[in-house]
């Protein structure tokens, strides 16, 4: 089987060693999935990344009618039978990505946690998922962390979202305003 191996370049290499290897390659195989989607999303020199995220919801559909036609497809399917990742797993995080591509805006936390939930719970859950772990906790787990680190992620990278035209935080202030530094006592 042709195994995504992108999991090494991740700070989460270490911990793959504890894991079964079905599981760590099912986890490559999700990173792989998110890695690209998140690409398309995030690089300004995509010729048509709406069209290409399209396509990759398209081999998602094509996953769960069992006729993936990528590579990555066919892992993923595989992946998805062994561990039963429901396929908003993978949904979901398109969503987010296509909210990124439209520069989405969020003028509440209430708003916001709506794309948190896409680009960052929903990972979480079908980490869960590989990993066997489910029920009420589980999906606390994945919602408390899931937004704690995207939120952290965000703040992080304030300016550099601004530069591609984004703007999480929920405030009035636009990208050209954080990157001018006005009113700074806004983002900090």
């Amino acid at each position: 089987m042709n195994q995504p191996q992108s999991y090494k370049k991740s700070s989460f290499g270490p911990a793959f060693f504890f894991l079964k290897k079905r599981q760590r390659c099912a986890l490559a195989d999700y990173y792989a999935f998110c890695r690209l989607a998140d690409d398309i999303a995030d690089e300004p020199d995509r010729p048509n990344p709406q069209q290409e995220l399209k396509s990759l919801a398209q081999e998602i559909d094509f996953i769960y009618a069992g006729v993936p036609k990528t590579d990555l497809g066919q892992v993923l399917r595989q992946d998805v039978q062994s561990f039963q990742i429901p396929k908003g797993r993978f949904t979901l995080l398109l969503e987010g990505m296509q909210a990124d591509l439209e520069k989405k805006r969020y003028a509440t936390f209430e708003e916001l946690e709506w794309y948190l939930y896409r680009v960052a719970v929903i990972v979480g859950q079908a980490t869960l998922d590989i990993l066997g772990v489910k029920g009420p906790q589980a999906d606390a787990l994945a919602l408390s962390l899931g937004q704690a680190v995207q939120l952290t992620n965000i703040v992080r990278d304030v300016y550099d979202d601004a530069r591609l035209g984004r703007v999480y935080l929920p405030c009035t202030l636009t990208a050209q305003e954080i990157l001018a530094g006005t009113h700074a006592d806004q983002v900090q």
